[in-house]
């Protein structure tokens, strides 16, 4: 299943799958949403994977040990090497942050590939 938390034009947040808007919170398979202070929590614990967004700039993404040595991107590789945790996208080091979260910039929503 995909589901896909976003804002609306009024700065709200959504979820969504298939295009049908979901509450938030929720229990969905697999998903758990739920709002805390000024933050979006989903969680999808079969993965050990949790999720806290502000819904403006801020996203933070914490993983258990069942995603040990499996996971790639902005966040790292989270393998325990702090060494290679800054390679963008094109599979290149980088020393700076900003450049570093610049390769990892998504396209426009409607950019196709």
């Amino acid at each position: 299943r995909e589901y896909i938390l976003s804002r609306t034009y009024d700065g709200l947040p959504v979820l969504t799958n298939n295009g049908k808007s979901l509450p938030i919170p929720s229990r969905l398979p697999g998903l758990i949403t739920d709002i805390s202070a000024h933050y979006i929590i989903a969680s999808i614990d079969v993965l050990g994977l949790r999720l806290r967004w502000d819904t403006q700039s801020f996203i933070q993404v914490d993983v258990g040990e069942r995603l040990w040595n499996k996971t790639s991107g902005l966040c790292g590789l989270y393998d325990g090497d702090e060494y290679n945790d800054l390679i963008g996208r094109n599979g290149l080091f980088f020393k700076n942050i900003a450049t570093l979260v610049k390769s990892w910039q998504a396209d426009p929503v409607g950019v196709t590939c």
